[in-house]
């Protein structure tokens, strides 16, 4: 992360303008026991744990698979656990009309070391034939291939505007307890806080050549509704 580089940096200036070498080793512990370090470790933890799974998987990264989808029982699912509906709500509709919708798709789970930014990824899911998922196509996948669970899988597809003016994905992911949980990352230019080397993204098949990559932004939805 950014702000980690500058707080590394700034360590380091720290440590270097200190003439006594105790001190030095002092400075270093005590900075190691920070949040920022820990937040640090876990992140490299992470990254390192995507990559296990990605070398272990990688026949099931090949493939792709033929989903089914009934939206009415993820929102079940969803309802049984309530921050998970709670933040499943800001990126996807949970009215009616929108859960009812039929007919299978085809998705592929894709991995893009090196690669962050949103619009970058959905041009890498482009070449090869395939749109970004939202949020109600991946929890769909996930529940027909469970194993998925274990990794960060991002939907680029949905996105929701915050107060502050900063625009999310929603993150598909298993928590310590082993149960799905979900959060949201930031993928955009000026905001880069999640990195590509520990998430994992859901590609849709295209039914037809030139269909478009639309992204579902329910919060413009809200606001409208709200007004």
């Amino acid at each position: 992360m950014k702000e980690f580089k500058e707080y590394r940096d700034n360590l380091a200036e720290t440590i270097k303008a200190e003439p006594d070498h105790s001190k030095r080793h002092e400075i270093l512990e005590k900075a190691q026991q920070t949040r920022q370090y820990e937040v640090h470790r876990e992140d490299h933890q992470q990254t390192e744990k995507s990559k296990k799974f990605y070398e272990n998987n990688k026949e099931a990264f090949e493939k792709e698979y033929e989903i089914a989808p009934d939206y009415f029982r993820t929102a079940n699912e969803l309802s049984s656990g309530k921050e998970n509906y709670k933040t499943a709500s800001k990126f996807m509709s949970m009215e009616f009309d929108d859960l009812q919708e039929k007919g299978k798709f085809i998705a592929k789970p894709f991995f893009f070391s090196g690669i962050n930014k949103r619009e970058d990824i959905r041009k890498e899911l482009e070449k090869q034939g395939f749109r970004s998922a939202r949020l109600k196509e991946v929890l769909a996948f996930i529940e027909n291939n469970p194993e998925f669970k274990k990794i960060h899988l991002v939907s680029i597809g949905s996105l929701h505007h915050f107060g502050s003016g900063e625009s999310y994905q929603p993150i598909v992911q298993e928590d310590k307890e082993g149960k799905l949980s979900i959060g949201y990352g930031c993928f955009w230019d000026d905001c880069i806080k999640e990195k590509a080397t520990r998430n994992f993204f859901l590609g849709i098949k295209k039914e037809k050549e030139g269909e478009k990559d639309d992204v579902e932004d329910i919060s413009s939805v809200l606001r409208i509704k709200n007004s």
